[in-house]
């Protein structure tokens, strides 16, 4: 949100582009073992590739703020992800929140209701 998106608030209807997060990520399992919230989409504003993408339009009922720390991935590559360490729950979202503890803030996770999921269509997809 530090670079797009509007915020929002708990109760508010809203309509993002999301694409469809891949079986068993480790970002997913990590987040599981803090919250007990299941990740099934993320947020994307910067895909060009509208066929991987869907638009969702629901009723923000709850929003966690993520606070992470950088680790090695277990996957064996040479690479670093970002690992939720801290999930807190806020009633507002505008990417500004606080670090915490030494964990830096990265990202919120949103539950909705009443969600309309559909696929998102080439001209709702403005990232070139």
């Amino acid at each position: 949100m530090q670079c797009c998106g509007t915020p929002f608030d708990a109760g508010e209807t809203v309509s993002w582009l999301i694409g469809k997060l891949g079986a068993d990520t480790y970002w997913d399992s990590s987040f599981m073992k803090l919250s007990c919230e299941r990740m099934e989409y993320y947020y994307e504003a910067h895909s060009s590739e509208y066929e991987k993408l869907f638009v969702v339009h629901g009723t923000v009922s709850r929003i966690f703020a993520v606070h992470s720390a950088i680790e090695q991935n277990p996957d064996g590559s040479n690479t670093n992800i970002r690992v939720p360490k801290i999930v807190t729950p806020v009633n507002h979202a505008n990417g500004l929140d606080e670090n915490i503890d030494g964990f830096e803030f990265n990202s919120y996770c949103v539950v909705l209701e009443n969600v309309i999921l559909r696929p998102a269509n080439k001209s709702e997809v403005t990232f070139r």
